[in-house]
């Protein structure tokens, strides 16, 4: 598989099936299921834990009924959205890549914003974690990557050890910055952000949901890709447009 049928693949796990909106405050988060197979054994494991510094914060995208997030309008700044009622949720893919495995990690927001400014409905976060091997007896990290404002990622190869707690969970921050617009990357402890260890759902199980009715179809917006990857190649980094619930 080349290149980007692979990025294609990962991204496109996350495409929402139109089975109804709610409320944003109103989704309940799946709960974590218990980690069977060697791959949701290393996505439980390697789990980041999202600090927010300001903005909104992390709220499930979709329920076990198949009903989405209806978002909240671009605007009064984090008004309803800085803490989410039912708890919240990271969604999960994962697969091998040139002998690295790439687990992406995302994550749901009801308004972005531009410049510190709340300026549309829906926002998605995403970081890719980079493995050796989920079966190996102790997994090691080799890079991370992580969303920007402008669909683009930073990678960091190797992973910093600041961003990195046990040798495993990765520490990453969310933020709103007026100068430099949304700010995501690699954090170091912050005893003043809003910590957040969500409950991990992998593709299937929200996909599952998200197809459970019938005579239902496929968002037909852009779906977004990730366009380089893979920290050990020189000078490229993945991008993934996030507006998929758009």
């Amino acid at each position: 598989m080349n290149l980007r049928g692979f990025l294609t693949i990962l991204a496109a796990s996350f495409i929402a099936v139109d089975a109804g909106k709610i409320d944003h405050d109103k989704v309940e988060p799946f709960p974590q299921p218990e980690p069977v197979t060697i791959s949701e054994k290393a996505a439980v494991k390697f789990k980041p834990q999202l600090n927010i510094v300001s903005g909104c914060v992390a709220f499930p995208a979709v329920n076990a009924a198949g009903e989405t997030s209806g978002g909240l309008k671009g605007n009064s700044g984090n008004s309803a959205c800085d803490s989410a009622p039912l708890g919240s949720q990271v969604y999960g893919r994962a697969m091998w890549y040139n002998d690295v495995w790439a687990i992406m990690y995302a994550w749901y927001f009801p308004k972005g914003f531009f410049i510190g400014v709340a300026s549309r409905r829906f926002d998605w976060a995403s970081a890719v974690v980079w493995i050796d091997n989920p079966d190996f007896a102790t997994p090691k990290i080799l890079g991370l990557s992580t969303s920007t404002i402008d669909d683009d990622y930073q990678t960091k190869n190797p992973a910093p050890d600041f961003a990195i707690l046990d040798g495993t969970s990765t520490l990453l921050y969310h933020s709103i910055n007026e100068a430099a617009g949304q700010l995501w990357g690699f954090s170091q402890p912050c005893s003043s952000c809003i910590a957040c260890m969500q409950h991990f759902v992998g593709y299937l199980h929200s996909l599952a949901a998200r197809t459970n009715k019938n005579n239902h179809h496929q968002h037909s917006g852009e779906v977004g890709k990730l366009e380089q990857s893979r920290p050990a190649l020189r000078g490229t980094t993945p991008a993934l447009s996030s507006q998929l619930l758009g």
